[in-house]
C-alpha cells in the first residue's frame, strides 16, 4: 500500500516538475505575451476618456407634514425624462449620462442623483439641470400655496382694518348717539312733561277753580238774588191784590144810582182784570222761583260739583299719571339704554370685537409661520455635490492587474496547448516510423 502511494506521489512530482520546466522553457513567450497584454491595456487606458462621477441628494419639497410629490412618482418621472433606463444610450458616444435616480433607503423624502461625464463640471451641470427641473416642475404647487397664504393674510388684515376703522367707530358713534341724542330726547320729553304738560294741567285746574267754578258760583248767587227779587215782586203783587180786593169791596158799598153802578161795574171789571193779572204774575213768579230752585241752581251746583269732582280730579289723575308712570317710564328707558344697550355695545366693542381681532391676529401669526421655510419649502439640494477628483473610469490599476493576469493565464494556457499538440505530433511520427 505504501509503495502505491509513493508511486502516485512520485508521478505527481514528475508532472509538476514538467509543468514548471515547460513554463520555464517558454518563459520568453509568456513574458512577451503578458507584456503585450499590459501594453495594449496601457494603450486602452491612454486613448480612453476619463469618466468622472458626481453624486448629490435632493430633499423633496413639503408643505407642513405632506410632501409636494410622492417620492415614487418623482423617481419614475425623473428616470423617464432623463433616460436613466434607456440602454441604447450606451452605444452612442459618451458625453454625460444620468446613471441613477433613486429614493434614499433610510430617508424616503430624499432622492439620490448620480451622473457621469468626461469631467466633473459637465456632470455637475447635468446634476443642476435635474435639480432645477425638480424645483420648477413643482414650483406652481409652492407658488399657489404661498399665494393662497398671502391672500389669507391680506384678507385677515383687511378684516382687522374693517374692525378698527368701521365697526368700532360705528359702535362708538352709536354709543355717543344714545348718550347724546337719545338721552337728550328722553330728557326733553321729561322736561316737557314736567314743565309743560304738568304746568298746563295745573293751569287748567287753576282756571277751572278761578273762572269756571267762580262763574258758576256767581250765577248761583245771581239766581239766589233773582229769587229774592222775585219774592219781592210777589210781595208787591200780593199787596196789590189786597188793595184791588179792598177797592172792589168799597165799590160794592156805593149803590146809589145806575150811573154810578155802571161806573162801578166798569171799575170792578178793571180791578178784577188787575187782580187776575197780579195772580198770573204771582203764579209766573212762583213758577220761575220754583224753576230756579229746582232746576237752574241744582244744575249749576251739579256742574260745579262735576268741575270740582270730575274735571279737576281727572286733571289731578293726569298729573299723577305723568309723575308716577310716564316720567318713571322714561327714566327706566334711559336707565335701560344705559345699562342694556350701551352695555351690549360696549361688550361687543371691548369683548366680541377684541376677541375677533385677537383671533385674526393669531390666524395671521399662524399663516406667517406657514410661510416659514420650517413649514414649507420647494425641493432643494442637500449638502454639496459629492465629487471624485479621480475618474471612476478607466480604473487603471484594475485594468493593468486584469491585463497582467489575463495575459499570463492565456500565455501559459497557450504554451500547454502548444506542447500538448506538439507531443501528439511526436507520438504520431514515432508510430509512423515504426
Amino acid at each position: 500500500m505504501n509503495n502505491v502511494d509513493n508511486k502516485i506521489h512520485y508521478e505527481d512530482e514528475i508532472d509538476l516538475r514538467e509543468l514548471f520546466n515547460t513554463i520555464y522553457q517558454y518563459k520568453r513567450f509568456i513574458l512577451i505575451f503578458t507584456s503585450f497584454c499590459i501594453f495594449m491595456s496601457l494603450i486602452y487606458i491612454y486613448i480612453s476618456n476619463p469618466i468622472y462621477k458626481v453624486k448629490s441628494y435632493v430633499q423633496i419639497g413639503y408643505i407642513g407634514s405632506k410632501l409636494i410629490v410622492e417620492p415614487e412618482v418623482l423617481e419614475k418621472e425623473l428616470r423617464i425624462i432623463f433616460n436613466v433606463d434607456d440602454k441604447n444610450l450606451k452605444k452612442n458616444e459618451f458625453k454625460t449620462k444620468v446613471n441613477n435616480i433613486s429614493i434614499t433607503k433610510n430617508a424616503s423624502n430624499f432622492i439620490e442623483i448620480s451622473t457621469t461625464s468626461i469631467n466633473n463640471d459637465k456632470a455637475i451641470k447635468k446634476q443642476k439641470e435635474i435639480i432645477n427641473y425638480i424645483k420648477e416642475s413643482r414650483y406652481i404647487v409652492i407658488n399657489n400655496y404661498e399665494r393662497n397664504i398671502l391672500e389669507s393674510i391680506s384678507k385677515r388684515e383687511k378684516e382687522i382694518k374693517l374692525v378698527n376703522n368701521i365697526e368700532i367707530p360705528k359702535i362708538n358713534r352709536e354709543i355717543l348717539k344714545i348718550k347724546t341724542q337719545f338721552f337728550l330726547d328722553i330728557d326733553n320729553e321729561i322736561n316737557i312733561l314736567k314743565n309743560i304738560k304738568i304746568k298746563n294741567l295745573f293751569r287748567k285746574i287753576k282756571l277751572i277753580k278761578q273762572q269756571d267754578v267762580k262763574s258758576i258760583e256767581q250765577k248761583i248767587k245771581f239766581y239766589l238774588n233773582k229769587i229774592d227779587t222775585l219774592k219781592e215782586k210777589i210781595k208787591f203783587y200780593k199787596l196789590k191784590l189786597k188793595e184791588y180786593t179792598k177797592e172792589i169791596s168799597n165799590i160794592n158799598k156805593e149803590n146809589s144810582d145806575n150811573t154810578i153802578i155802571m161806573i162801578s161795574s166798569i171799575q170792578m171789571l178793571n180791578y178784577q182784570n188787575l187782580i187776575l193779572n197780579a195772580q198770573n204774575n204771582i203764579q209766573n213768579l212762583l213758577l220761575e222761583i220754583n224753576n230756579i230752585e229746582t232746576q237752574t241752581i241744582p244744575n249749576l251746583k251739579i256742574k260745579k260739583s262735576k268741575l270740582l269732582d270730575v274735571s279737576i280730579q281727572d286733571l289731578n289723575k293726569q298729573i299723577d299719571h305723568i309723575k308716577k308712570i310716564e316720567i318713571p317710564k322714561l327714566l327706566r328707558k334711559k336707565e335701560n339704554l344705559l345699562k342694556d344697550r350701551i352695555k351690549d355695545l360696549e361688550n361687543e366693542r371691548d369683548i366680541t370685537l377684541a376677541e375677533r381681532k385677537l383671533n385674526l391676529k393669531n390666524e395671521i401669526k399662524d399663516l406667517k409661520y406657514k410661510l416659514n421655510s420650517a413649514y414649507f419649502q420647494n425641493s432643494k439640494k442637500v449638502g454639496e455635490f459629492i465629487i471624485s477628483n479621480k475618474p471612476i473610469k478607466p480604473k487603471k490599476n484594475l485594468i493593468l492587474i486584469i491585463s497582467f493576469i489575463t495575459g499570463l493565464i492565456i500565455s501559459i494556457f497557450s504554451v500547454f496547448i502548444y506542447r500538448f499538440f506538439k507531443q501528439i505530433n511526436i507520438i504520431n511520427l514515432k508510430k509512423n516510423n515504426i
